[in-house]
C-alpha cells in the first residue's frame, strides 16, 4: 500500500448516507475534477483519486469525514498541497476542514526552525509569557521609527514588532528604516542590559521579498515578519526556508481571512492558525485575540494553542494572540492564553496608567516571567 495523506472534513449533516455520497463527491471533485465514470483505471483511480477512508459522528450534528490522498497528487509542491487542502472544498456549502496529517508529506514540510525554545534563548526569556509590543504607525520617517523604537524597546518587551500595515512606505523606505530601527533597539539594549529584538515587516514585491528579508539579517535583527495572506504562501515559505536568513519568523494572519471565513465553511481555526503556519516553517503565528477584531473565543483559541503546541511533528510553533491590554484583562492574560504564549499587545498597551514599562513588569509578574 502507498502511503497517503489525509485530510479531515466537517460536513454539516447528520445522515450518513448524505455525508457518504457528499464525501464521495469530495474526493472525486478535489483529484480529478471530472465524472467519476470518466476517471482512468489502474494508477489514476487506484492512487491519485481521493479516497474516503472513515466518516466518524460528531456531537454538533455534523460528521466527520476523513479522505486520503496521494503524495503524487501534490507534485511536492505547496501548491499542490493547498490545493488539495482547499480546492472546491472551502467554496461548498457545509464543508470545513478541520484536521490534516501530513503522512509520507512530513519530509517537506520539517516545521519551525527555531520554535519555543528558540525564541526563548534569543530574548533570554525561559519561563513565563513572552511579551511583543507594535512599532508604528505607518506615515513616520524612519528616523521617527527609530525614535519610537528606541522608547519601546528601553521599556523591556521581548519583541518590538512592526504592525503589518508598515512596509516599504517612500517616507520609511525598508533599508534605511530597518538599519535605523536597529541601531536605536541596539541603543536601548546596551543602556538597559535586556535583550529586546525587532522584528521588521518584510515586503514584496515577490521577487524582492527573500532579498530584503536577508538585508535585515544582515544589518543584525533578531526575526522578521512575513504576511502570507497577502505576499503569498509561496513567497512566504522561501523567505522562512532561506538560509540566507535564518532567523525566527513571525506569520501575521493579515489577508488569510480569504481561506478561513468564520462562518462553518473554509478552514478551521487550528489549520487556519496552526497547521497552514507549520506547512510554512513559521515559529510564531499570531491570532486574533478576545478584544481584537476578528477575536477567538478562549475555547476557539485553546484549539489554535493546542495545534501549535502539541504538533504531529516538528517543534512547537508559538501562539501569539493579539490582544488589548488593561488592568482588567492583565489578571488573566495567563490563564487565558498559556505560559508559552507570546503576548503580542496591540496599541491600548501604550495608554496604560502606568506607562509601558508599568504594562510589561505587571505582565511578567502575573504570568510567572523574569
Amino acid at each position: 500500500m502507498i502511503d497517503r495523506f489525509v485530510i479531515t472534513y466537517r460536513l454539516a449533516t447528520r445522515l450518513r448516507d448524505e455525508a457518504a455520497a457528499f464525501a464521495q463527491a469530495l474526493a472525486l471533485s478535489q483529484t480529478m475534477g471530472l465524472a467519476r465514470s470518466r476517471v482512468p483505471s489502474g494508477f489514476v483511480e487506484d492512487v491519485v483519486l481521493g479516497r474516503v477512508e472513515s466518516l466518524t459522528s460528531s456531537d454538533d450534528n455534523s460528521i466527520e469525514a476523513r479522505i486520503s490522498y496521494s503524495p503524487e497528487a501534490t507534485s511536492d509542491e505547496l501548491s499542490g498541497l493547498i490545493h488539495l487542502l482547499i480546492g472546491t472544498a472551502t467554496l461548498r456549502k457545509g464543508v470545513r476542514v478541520t484536521d490534516l496529517d501530513l503522512g509520507p508529506l512530513e519530509r517537506l514540510y520539517p516545521g519551525p526552525r527555531f520554535g519555543i525554545a528558540g525564541l526563548r534563548r534569543l530574548v533570554s526569556a525561559p519561563v513565563g509569557q513572552m511579551i511583543a509590543v507594535p512599532l508604528g504607525p505607518q506615515g513616520m520617517s524612519a528616523e521617527q521609527f527609530a525614535d519610537v523604537a528606541f522608547a519601546l524597546a528601553s521599556a523591556g518587551p521581548d519583541l518590538v514588532i512592526e504592525q503589518p500595515t508598515v512596509s516599504n512606505q517612500p517616507i520609511a523606505p525598508f533599508f534605511e528604516r530597518v538599519e535605523k530601527v536597529q541601531a536605536a533597539v541596539n541603543r536601548a539594549n546596551a543602556a538597559s542590559g535586556r535583550r529586546t529584538i525587532y522584528c521588521p515587516t518584510v515586503p514584496g514585491p515577490y521577487d524582492q521579498a527573500v532579498a530584503n528579508a536577508t538585508y535585515a539579517a544582515e544589518v543584525g535583527v533578531g526575526a522578521v515578519q512575513v504576511r502570507p495572506g497577502l505576499i503569498g504562501l509561496d513567497v512566504a515559505r522561501a523567505v522562512i526556508q532561506s538560509t540566507d536568513v535564518d532567523l525566527p519568523v513571525i506569520s501575521d494572519p493579515s489577508g488569510l481571512s480569504q481561506y478561513g471565513p468564520r462562518i462553518g465553511t473554509g478552514l478551521s481555526d487550528p489549520v487556519l492558525y496552526a497547521h497552514l503556519p507549520r506547512l510554512l516553517g513559521a515559529d510564531v503565528s499570531i491570532v486574533p485575540g478576545a478584544g481584537s477584531p476578528g477575536g477567538l473565543s478562549k475555547r476557539d483559541f485553546k484549539a489554535v494553542a493546542d495545534a501549535c503546541l502539541t504538533p504531529k511533528y516538528g517543534q512547537p510553533l508559538v501562539p501569539a494572540p493579539r490582544v488589548p491590554f488593561s488592568n482588567e484583562t492583565a489578571g488573566g492574560l495567563l490563564e487565558q492564553f498559556g505560559e508559552d504564549a507570546l503576548l503580542m499587545f496591540d496599541g491600548s498597551v501604550y495608554r496604560y496608567s502606568d506607562g509601558l514599562e508599568g504594562a510589561i513588569a505587571l505582565t511578567r509578574t502575573l504570568s510567572g516571567g523574569g
